[in-house]
């Protein structure tokens, strides 16, 4: 009952009908060009739910990973500057403790959505875990990037989210910008310098964004060998 794709033959000489058998071949070649079709569109509709979290309707933290990784490797390749953004929610947890899990989770997908609708369609909208959120933004300088980070945190503001009893909620989000190569020149080094910007904005006082620099990673000390 579906159109996924049309076969078109064409008469090179001259317009002729075509007879039974031809006809019983051309149909069986589009139905296995259709089989062959509609196994790639579920290919890509399993792949597509295996990146997805389920909640927020933004990325999960696996697919966060490999694009990070993805992204710092380009970046390392074109000399392009890069910008990984870090929020966490301010004081989410009475929305669940007062009006349960199922409208925290509404909350959740709201800012999931206007996230994604206050950057651009390139960059990257994902769950790291919890309520916080990460965006990675590939070729954005670091001003650009303080633009849309203040701009998500506005747009998260002056949001209002409507609980199943007819009440309102507003919740307040920090943010943490780290930029290639700055900040960081590894996954890890981008995440955490992201991560301690974001901490140092809610011991501001939260709802800003902080941006504090390249953050030292311990390195653990290896055994000496024979």
């Amino acid at each position: 009952g579906r159109t996924i794709g049309i076969v078109e033959l064409i008469a090179m000489n001259a317009s002729r009908a075509l007879g039974a058998a031809e006809l019983k071949t051309v149909e069986a070649m589009a139905t296995m060009g259709a089989t062959g079709l509609e196994k790639v569109r579920l290919l890509e509709q399993l792949r597509s739910a295996a990146d997805m979290d389920l909640v927020t309707g933004v990325h999960n933290h696996r697919y966060l990973q490999e694009r990070l990784r993805q992204e710092v490797a380009r970046s390392a390749r074109s000399h392009s500057p890069f910008a990984v953004l870090m929020r966490d929610l301010d004081n989410f947890k009475p929305v669940n403790d007062r009006h349960g899990h199922a409208d925290g989770d509404r909350v959740l997908h709201n800012i999931g959505a206007q996230i994604k609708d206050q950057v651009r369609a390139f960059d990257v909208v994902a769950r790291y875990g919890g309520d916080e959120f990460v965006v990675l933004m590939p070729d954005t300088p670091p001003d650009h990037a303080e633009l849309v980070a203040q701009r998500v945190v506005d747009g998260v503001l002056q949001s209002h989210h409507l609980m199943t009893d007819g009440t309102q909620v507003q919740v307040g989000i920090s943010a943490g910008l780290a930029v290639y190569p700055a900040d960081g020149r590894t996954s890890a080094t981008l995440l955490q310098s992201a991560d301690a910007a974001m901490y140092a904005a809610k011991r501001s006082g939260g709802r800003q964004v902080e941006r504090r620099g390249p953050v030292a990673i311990p390195v653990e000390a290896v055994p000496a060998t024979a």
